[in-house]
């Protein structure tokens, strides 16, 4: 009986795991309650604490390097059409680095915290593209670092501050 339960966790735990990309594994961090998603899903299945997060975790390094791969392909063909330079795309994918930084770094801010630091970043970064001569359509829905992570904050490429 105990491998039976251990195939549904694992299958549980996929599952739950396959319903999101990024955003979750942001979600899995944030506190609710005193009491993370992860810690939530390791006390209903009788698991570790961090093993759920470890698998979190590497999901969330999984999709980011999907996502990095598709940027860069994103920015090779609008080199290649002439869109933007090769030292462009190169800053581009420097600010992008910083910003997924920026984000990794509101994990343990509440919702309020990270709106007005991102509201923030977002007249920053808008500037910077101003600044580059960079097109916007060239960025990822949700702006840079914030794949499928509405539940954080606004569409920062589509100027939705403040009208979530």
């Amino acid at each position: 009986m105990k491998i039976h339960k251990s195939a549904l966790v694992s299958t549980g735990i996929a599952g739950i795991i396959g319903l999101s990309t990024l955003g979750i594994a942001g979600f899995a961090a944030a506190e609710t309650n005193g009491s993370s998603l992860a810690d939530k899903i390791a006390q209903k299945f009788n698991l570790k604490p961090e093993e759920v997060q470890k698998v979190f975790a590497e999901h969330r390094d999984e999709k980011r390097a999907e996502h990095q791969q598709v940027m860069a392909d994103r920015l090779a063909q609008a080199v290649k059409e002439g869109k933007i330079s090769q030292e462009q795309a190169d800053n581009l994918t420097e600010k992008l680095k910083e910003m997924r930084d920026f984000m990794d770094s509101l994990s343990d801010k509440t919702h309020q915290e990270r709106q007005e630091a991102m509201k923030s970043k977002h007249e920053d970064f808008q500037q910077w593209l101003k600044d580059n001569n960079i097109p916007t359509d060239l960025l990822p829905k949700g702006g840079p670092g914030f794949h499928h992570r509405r539940h954080m904050g606004p569409d920062i490429t589509n100027n939705e501050v403040g009208n979530t």
